[in-house]
């Protein structure tokens, strides 16, 4: 995986801030950012939600409030793999096809009853994000236009934790494109 600064860590922390909502259309602007022992990066991301959500009425993102903070984790091992056991989100690297993405990302909540979310990126060009609590795991589609890369899944996965936390409900996530959100919208 890589991202804007080169490639990415095993293991980081990672903060996850919603800006100002630009319309369903047009999606939420998001920064994320990682801190590791390997280095730091950024990258903007727009979350795309669906209007309003059966039994739960209209979903609004929460700009402009607290950052999310947490930490993301390789459950696979590599030096940094004893992170996995404190992670709120785990980051598999080997893409699997869909149906064994799915199993897998169950798998990995089932065994790490700490982690609210796990990524696994599947073959299909998107991943698989299994939600603890949630009945089904949830598919993030391609990363967006050819001409842009795919958003890294560890950056799904932040996106998908910070929406969680704020309050969101699961079943409004669409899916989370590479962007590049105005400043402004961010503060």
């Amino acid at each position: 995986m890589t991202g804007a600064a080169g490639p990415l860590p095993p293991a980081a922390w990672s903060t996850v801030r919603f800006g100002a909502g630009a319309g369903a259309a047009a999606g939420v602007p998001v920064l994320v950012g990682w801190r590791s022992a390997d280095g730091a990066g950024r990258a903007c991301a727009r979350l795309l939600v669906c209007r309003a959500v059966p039994g739960r009425g209209p979903v609004r993102p929460a700009a402009g409030g607290v950052p999310d903070v947490h930490l993301w984790a390789d459950p696979d091992g590599g030096p940094d793999g004893r992170w996995a056991e404190f992670a709120d989100v785990l980051v598999a690297r080997t893409a699997l096809p869909p149906g064994a993405a799915r199993r897998r990302a169950a798998a990995l909540l089932a065994r790490h009853p700490g982690s609210l979310v796990a990524v696994v990126p599947h073959t299909a060009a998107g991943c698989v994000v299994a939600v603890r609590g949630a009945p089904v795991a949830w598919c993030g589609g391609p990363g967006g236009p050819p001409s842009r890369p795919p958003v890294p899944p560890c950056l799904v996965g932040s996106v998908l934790h910070a929406w969680l936390v704020a309050g969101g409900p699961p079943g409004a996530v669409r899916a989370v494109l590479p962007g590049t959100p105005a400043r402004a919208a961010l503060r």
